[in-house]
């Protein structure tokens, strides 16, 4: 559990992988995607660093009618003292990120296809608030699609921007 702008001491991930295809998912909500081998094909970036975590993916939720923007997973949005408890849990095969934000509860579940290349993302939106909400979802991945190249992540890039939607609707 996170609690507002808490993080853990160490970086603490879930492998979720077969034998074409895997992902990496932080309790922060740190993310990487690689196909085949987890050097030479990764699909997304890895920071690989041992005390923070680097993302290059990311799910957004937005309300049209406020304009309010936050995540589906405790980062890599900047979290305040006020911003309640997040609940990751890392289990064999799936990861889960719950939290309650404006009104709206969201119970984001991660997992890779048993045997095809696949990563799946179930978003389950719950609305608590006493109005109707409209409401977007945006999924960002930095595409990486090359093993890591000497200083990559030594200067400052532009923000995220939403590039595609990887969910599963009921």
């Amino acid at each position: 559990m996170l609690n507002g702008e808490t993080d853990t001491p160490l970086p603490w991930v879930n492998v979720i992988a077969n034998e074409r295809f895997g992902t990496v998912l932080g309790a922060t909500g740190a993310a990487w995607t690689w196909a085949g081998n987890s050097r030479e094909n990764r699909l997304t970036p890895f920071g690989n660093d041992p005390v923070s975590e680097f993302s290059g993916e990311a799910l957004y939720l937005r309300d049209e009618d406020l304009g309010t923007t936050w995540g589906a997973t405790p980062g890599p949005l900047p979290r305040a003292h006020d911003s309640g408890l997040w609940v990751t849990r890392h289990g064999a095969g799936i990861t889960r990120y719950q939290h309650r934000a404006h009104g709206i509860a969201s119970e984001l579940s991660v997992f890779v296809h048993a045997t095809e290349p696949v990563r799946l993302s179930r978003l389950s939106l719950t609305n608590h608030s006493a109005v109707a909400r409209r409401l977007s979802v945006f999924v960002y991945q930095e595409w990486a699609l090359c093993p890591p190249r000497a200083g990559e992540h030594r200067f400052v890039a532009d923000p995220p921007r939403a590039r595609h939607l990887d969910l599963i609707y009921e």
